[in-house]
């Protein structure tokens, strides 16, 4: 993650691979899409940019299912 940068695409397979859980999910998008970074959730379908918007969040909080143990 040190080396992503402006412009650049993370792809991730699904959120569960990303974060353990979903405060960790927005937090590391919040903080990626500020570099300028998109990310994109091939599973959910989902794409974060920078412009989102409120709906967008709430999508991020919606799509999340964690990974069974």
């Amino acid at each position: 993650m040190r080396f992503i940068r402006d412009g650049d695409t993370l792809g991730v397979h699904s959120m569960d691979r990303l974060a353990r859980n979903l405060d960790d999910l927005r937090s590391l998008v919040q903080k990626l899409t500020r570099k300028g970074v998109r990310i994109e959730f091939l599973k959910e379908n989902l794409t974060f940019t920078g412009e989102d918007s409120p709906l967008a969040n709430l999508m991020l909080s919606a799509s999340w299912e964690p990974s069974p143990n």
